[in-house]
């Protein structure tokens, strides 16, 4: 479902923007790829620790839970050692913390003179949910991120990046010994630097026409991909939806007369830019720092929703039809949240693009189970697999479990 793992970097990615809006790729909504989330939604914050300003986040999946819910970290004899490496040697100095099990937090450690930390826990086999680090004696200038080697690659879809880890985490074997290596390496690279949108700078004017995003040419990189978000802010929450990937290789701009967009004046949406860079060997190396600066089409027009990239070459008809069944979905979908079934049906008879039938069953499914039929429930569900639906939401099928 293209609003899950669209819902976890966020998902990947509720727990990578819900539970820390830093580095989680999933707050989106994800039907699909990765979730909903919201800044306002962050539990922690980098005000924990000391040291030169400097915060962090890398997850590994099995955890939903927020830190104040969190015992501590049992102590033992046994040893879980992560290497923290900065341009090709130790980072020394890191203060971070882990997450465990999905009910145990550590107390924070230092990397040493070789760009270890080192915790002290029981012998066994442990779930590593997260590391959170939040102070670096002697950081670098710029901003810095936590990279996993092997986590995300060019080749890679959003859902697979998570795939493997999202249900428990990373699992580790702590013994009484040192260990012959540290149980898990991690990268600290510099962030991709977007120019425009500006940072900091919200709802920037732009035109389809003219306008263009841009950053900074990345070390050793040769390829990137651009993701567009829908910036939704309802009282104190503000929501990011991804609706647009671009993949890019040699060059750092994209002129936005190149995405998809059709005329709605009314629309008025706004945007936020997450630029990754990945190496000649499709390796991850960074990404920019997520929804710091936005904007909006001054022009009247609004991007359609281009999850695969796919609308490049599409006819403008047909974008038109989109963004309209996308729009009337998006409506059904509020009217069964509020019980209001028979119009949510009437409006779902209204879909006719081929691409949304997956979608427009899904719905319909939704209202089934919501009506307490869940035999027709779960055939349109069944169904809406079938046209490419991968996942179900839990909300979707709540009353049918």
């Amino acid at each position: 479902m293209k609003k899950i793992m669209l819902f976890v970097v966020a998902g990947i990615l509720i727990f990578v923007f819900g539970f820390l809006a830093g580095s989680f790729w999933m707050s989106m909504k994800f039907v699909g790829s990765f979730g909903v989330g919201s800044r306002d939604s962050a539990d922690l914050s980098a005000g924990h620790f000391s040291g030169e300003s400097f915060w962090a986040f890398q997850y590994f999946g099995g955890m939903s839970v927020s830190e104040d819910r969190l015992k501590p970290a049992p102590q033992g004899k046994g040893q879980l050692q992560v290497k923290m490496t900065y341009n090709q040697g130790p980072a020394a100095g890191v203060k971070c913390k882990m997450f465990l099990n999905g009910k145990f937090k550590t107390s924070d450690q230092t990397t040493d003179a070789n760009g270890i930390l080192s915790f002290r826990l029981p012998e066994g086999k442990w779930q590593v949910n997260a590391i959170q680090c939040g102070g670096w004696i002697n950081k670098p200038a710029g901003d810095m991120m936590l990279v996993l080697p092997g986590q995300r690659r060019w080749d890679m879809s959003y859902a697979d990046q998570y795939r493997e880890l999202r249900e428990t985490g990373k699992e580790v074997a702590v013994s009484n010994k040192a260990p012959e290596a540290p149980q898990i390496s991690l990268l600290l690279n510099p962030r991709v630097e977007l120019v425009w949108p500006e940072k900091t700078r919200l709802k920037q004017k732009a035109t389809a026409g003219r306008s263009k995003i841009t950053w900074k040419a990345y070390p050793k990189a040769t390829d990137y991909q651009v993701t567009l978000h829908r910036v939704t802010r309802e009282d104190r929450r503000t929501t990011y939806v991804p609706i647009l990937h671009k993949k890019i290789s040699g060059r750092n701009t994209l002129a936005l007369s190149g995405l998809a967009h059709t005329h709605d004046p009314k629309a008025k949406e706004e945007y936020a830019v997450t630029v990754e860079a990945y190496g000649e060997n499709g390796e991850f190396l960074s990404e920019s720092q997520s929804f710091d600066g936005t904007f909006t089409l001054t022009d009247g027009n609004v991007l359609v929703e281009d999850m695969h990239d796919t609308l490049g070459s599409t006819d403008q008809e047909t974008l038109d039809s989109l963004y309209r069944d996308r729009k009337i979905l998006d409506t059904a979908e509020t009217l069964i949240k509020e019980k209001m079934y028979d119009q949510a049906e009437a409006l779902l008879n209204k879909v006719n693009v081929v691409d949304l039938q997956g979608k427009k069953l899904l719905l319909t499914g939704y209202v089934h189970a919501s009506k307490g039929d869940c035999k027709k429930a779960q055939l349109s569900f069944d169904a809406a697999q079938k046209k490419g639906e991968e996942c179900v939401p839990d909300e979707y099928k709540s009353n049918c479990k």
